[in-house]
């Protein structure tokens, strides 16, 4: 029952991603929700136990959007074991006063990766499918793109706290 309710919140938040976050945000900002979402599952769930949860995010993000099937579930996947990798070393949940600015600052890091491995990935995707004229298309230095990092840190929290609850009210009540 509580795979069943990660599931539908992952259903629910590449959804919301896809369709819901361009009602709110112009196409430039719209943050990176589904990023947002495996930050929090390694923070909360580790790598190992959220592995699942990212590729099943990553594969439905694939089956909503244009990309070829799979990069996304690897990219997510890429993104989660750096965090473990992270989090092996430092240890960011027991400093609390740093908590806060640590999660900002490393989801905006990862944001930024992201979105140049995916611009990567479209590249190398157009070229083997010897498709003219796909490119990432991405302004690295504009104004639209930092507003896009802070919305995604932002979401980060909210994703964080949100997934946190309901990991605490599915264990207790299931």
């Amino acid at each position: 029952m509580r795979n069943l309710f990660i599931a539908v919140f992952c259903a629910a938040v590449v959804l919301l991603h896809i369709s819901a976050a361009g009602i709110f945000f112009k196409a430039e900002r719209i943050p990176n929700i589904t990023l947002a979402l495996v930050i929090s599952l390694v923070f909360i769930l580790g790598f190992e136990k959220s592995l699942v949860w990212i590729i099943f995010a990553g594969l439905l993000l694939d089956a909503v959007s244009g990309h070829i099937f799979g990069t996304s579930a690897l990219l997510l996947a890429l993104m989660g074991g750096m965090i473990s990798a992270l989090l092996t070393a430092v240890d960011f949940k027991s400093r609390r006063l740093l908590f806060l600015p640590a999660l900002f600052l490393l989801s905006a890091i990862l944001t930024f990766l992201f979105d140049i491995l995916e611009g990567v990935v479209i590249r190398v995707s157009g070229a083997w499918l010897n498709v003219r004229g796909l490119v990432s298309g991405i302004n690295y230095f504009s104004s639209d793109y930092i507003f896009k990092i802070v919305f995604t840190a932002l979401s980060v929290f909210f994703i964080y706290y949100l997934t946190k609850r309901l990991n605490k009210f599915l264990l207790i009540w299931l």
